[in-house]
C-alpha cells in the first residue's frame, strides 16, 4: 500500500542517522527485489509485525501495515519510480516519507544494516572494520597509548593515539570509511548490556569492547561525542585487564617518600573513607589498583571486595563485581543495578570496599553507611585538588556533620600525572638559553622561582629525542601529588564553612627545612620540586597547572 501523490512531492534533506525514524531492516535485501541500486536509493522497513526480514509475510495484507521510508541520493523520477515499484510489490508497505542524503550517509545506513544482520545472525566472522580496529587497537598497545581518539572532522576522520599524556595523529581515512568503522565497533563488538540502543554519531554513548591480542585481552572503554556541526569524537581508553605487567610501588609511580609513608598509615586503618581525587586521565585508577594489590598481599586474611564500572584492572586477592550504574530503561525511579550491587556488597562480610568512583549524593552516603559499619572504604572522585573534596562531596549533598564525623575521612589524596624527561638526551639549562627553543618570558618567571644557583639543576626536553626514548624526549609520566589527613581542627574548620582555615591548618604542616618533603604541600609544588630535580620541564609544570610564578594557592 502506497500513500497519496502529496506525500512523494514532499521530501525532507537529513545529514545524520538519528534524522531517522526507527526502522529494522532494509527492502533492498530482499530477494525479490530487482532495479534498485543501494548507492542510489535505500528503502527503509519497520517491520514490527512480520519481523526485520520475513519477506513473505510483509507481502502479505496486515492489520496493521509496516511502515516504510524512501532515502535517495537525488530526487529522480527514475530513482524514485524504483522504489515506488519495490514498496507496491509488498502489500503490506506504507510508504511514510522520503528523504535525500549524501552518498556518505546512504554507505552509513547500508553499513548500520549489514552490523544489524550481523548481529542478529549470531555471525563470528570478523568484517573488515573489526579487522582495522584490531589493527589499530594493537598499534595504540604496542606504542603504549593510553587512549584513541577517532575524529570526523569536515572531511575526513583522523585517529590519534595519546601516548605520554600527549596526542599523535597517526591514521587518516575517508569519512565513509571512519563512520564504517565505529558503526561496526559499536554496534557489533561491544559488550552484551553495556549499550543501550545502535550507533548514533549525534548522541552522547558510551560501551565496553574487549580484544584479544597476541600480547593478552584488552578492554577498551568506548566513550562518543558528537561535534558541531557534523562530526563526532571517539575515545576508547586501553586497560590491558589481561596483560601481564609488573607491579609499581608508590615509589615507582611517583609519590615522595614522605607520602608513601602517609598512605602507609592511612591504610593501616581498621576503617574510614580514603578518596583519590584527580582529573581524566591522571591515574587515579591505577594508584588505586596499586595500593589494593598491595593490601591483599599484605594481608591474605582480609576480604578486599569491589564494585566497578567497569572492572579496569585485575587486582590479585580481590573479588571484582562488574556492573552497570544506570537501568537501560531509563526509569529513575527504580534502584539502579550499581546502587543494588553496593548494597549488597555491604552485607557480604567485607574488610576493605572499592567503589570505582563516588559521583552523585547516593553513593556517598552509601559509601559513608559502609565506613559506618566499621569498613575501610576507598574509591575516586573528580575534584581539583585534596582539601577541595570536602567542597565536592558537600556539594553532592553530604551534610557537613556527617562528613565531619570523626574517624570517617582516613585521607584525601589528589594526583596527576607529568611526562618525565629522558636521562638520555635531556637538554640542560645552559643549552637551553642558547637554543631555537628558548623563550624569554618563561625565562623570566623560572627566574622568579628558581635560586640562580639552583639554575644550572634545570632540564629541557629535547624535542629530536634519541632511540632511548623512541625519539620523544619523554621516557614516561609519573604522578605528583598531595595528601591531606583531617585532623579535629581541619574538620572544625570544615564544619564552619571556612575553607581559608582548612588550607591554613594542612600547610602548617609544611616542614621548610625539607623542600622534598611534601607534607602540606600542593601537587604543583611537588611538580615544581622535580622541575628543581631536572626530572620535569619547566614548559610540562606549566602545561600541567598553571604559570610557574603563579601563587601556589589563593591564600598566598
Amino acid at each position: 500500500m502506497v500513500t497519496s501523490m502529496s506525500l512523494l512531492k514532499s521530501k525532507k534533506a537529513i545529514t545524520h542517522l538519528s534524522d531517522l525514524p526507527e526502522w529494522t531492516a532494509l527492502l533492498n535485501d530482499a530477494p525479490d527485489v530487482n532495479g534498485i541500486k543501494p548507492n542510489e536509493v535505500l528503502i527503509l522497513v519497520n517491520a514490527s509485525r512480520a519481523g526485520a526480514e520475513d519477506w513473505d509475510a510483509l507481502k502479505k495484507e496486515t492489520p496493521k501495515p509496516s511502515e516504510a521510508w524512501i532515502v535517495c541520493s537525488r530526487y529522480d523520477p527514475v530513482i524514485i519510480g524504483s522504489a515506488l515499484a519495490a514498496i507496491k510489490s509488498y502489500k503490506s508497505l506504507s510508504l511514510q516519507g522520503i528523504f535525500e542524503a549524501d552518498a556518505e550517509l546512504i554507505a552509513a545506513i547500508r553499513e548500520a544494516a549489514d552490523a544489524r544482520k550481523r548481529a542478529a545472525a549470531g555471525s563470528t566472522v570478523e568484517s573488515n572494520e573489526h579487522a582495522l580496529f584490531d589493527e589499530i587497537g594493537r598499534a595504540a598497545l604496542q606504542q603504549g597509548a593510553s587512549d584513541i581518539h577517532i575524529t570526523r572532522l569536515d572531511d575526513r576522520v583522523l585517529v590519534s593515539f595519546r601516548v605520554k599524556g600527549e596526542l599523535r595523529p597517526v591514521r587518516e581515512m575517508s569519512v565513509l570509511r571512519g563512520l564504517a568503522l565505529v558503526t561496526s565497533v559499536y554496534n557489533t563488538l561491544s559488550e552484551k548490556g553495556s549499550t543501550k540502543e545502535g550507533f548514533n554519531e549525534r548522541e552522547y554513548q558510551d560501551a565496553v569492547i574487549e580484544r584479544i591480542f597476541p600480547e593478552g585481552l584488552v578492554r577498551f572503554r568506548y566513550s562518543g561525542l558528537p561535534i558541531a556541526p557534523s562530526g563526532f569524537d571517539v575515545t576508547l581508553r586501553l586497560i590491558p585487564i589481561g596483560i601481564t605487567q609488573k607491579p609499581k610501588t608508590l615509589a615507582q609511580l611517583g609519590y615522595s617518600k614522605d607520602q608513601c609513608d602517609a598512605l602507609e598509615r592511612i591504610f593501616s586503618r581498621s576503617s574510614g573513607m580514603v578518596l583519590i581525587a584527580g582529573t581524566t586521565g591522571s591515574g587515579k585508577s591505577t594508584t588505586l589498583a596499586t595500593v589494593l594489590t598491595d593490601l591483599a598481599a599484605k594481608n591474605p586474611g582480609k576480604k578486599i571486595r569491589t564494585i566497578e564500572e567497569p572492572v579496569e584492572y585485575k587486582i590479585p586477592g580481590a573479588y571484582q563485581t562488574p556492573v552497570l550504574r544506570n537501568e537501560s530503561s531509563g526509569d529513575v525511579a527504580k534502584v539502579s543495578p550499581f546502587m543494588k550491587a553496593l548494597r549488597q556488597l555491604m552485607r557480604a562480610d567485607p574488610d576493605i570496599i572499592m567503589v570505582g568512583e563516588i559521583r552523585d549524593m547516593e553513593t556517598a552516603q552509601l559509601a559513608i553507611q559502609g565506613v559506618r559499619s566499621g569498613h575501610m572504604l576507598v574509591s575516586t572522585i573528580h575534584a581539583d585538588g585534596a582539601p577541595i573534596c570536602f567542597d565536592r562531596l558537600i556539594g553532592m549533598g553530604v551534610e557537613r556533620n556527617d562528613l565531619c564525623s570523626v574517624g570517617l575521612i582516613a585521607g584525601l589524596i589528589y594526583q596527576k600525572l607529568v611526562p618525565v624527561l629522558c636521562e638520555h638526551c635531556k637538554i640542560p639549562y645552559g643549552e637551553w638559553l642558547a637554543s631555537n627553543d628558548y623563550d624569554e618570558a618563561l625565562d623570566s618567571r623560572i627566574r622568579r622561582v628558581v635560586p640562580e644557583d639552583e639554575l644550572r639543576q634545570l632540564y629541557f626536553r629535547n624535542r629530536a629525542g634519541c632511540p632511548h626514548c623512541d625519539h620523544d624526549g619523554v621516557r614516561g609520566r609519573e604522578v605528583v601529588a598531595e595528601i591531606l589527613r583531617p585532623t579535629p581542627k581541619i574538620l572544625a574548620a570544615v564544619q564552619a564553612a571556612n575553607s581559608g582555615e582548612v588550607w591554613r591548618l594542612w600547610r602548617s604542616t609544611i616542614d621548610d627545612r625539607d623542600p622534598s618533603c611534601m607534607t602540606g604541600r600542593t601537587a604543583f609544588e611537588h611538580a615544581q620540586y622535580k622541575m628543581r630535580c631536572g626530572i620535569v620541564d619547566p614548559r610540562a609544570v606549566e602545561d600541567a597547572f598553571r604559570f610557574l610564578d603563579e601563587p601556589v594557592w589563593e591564600g598566598a
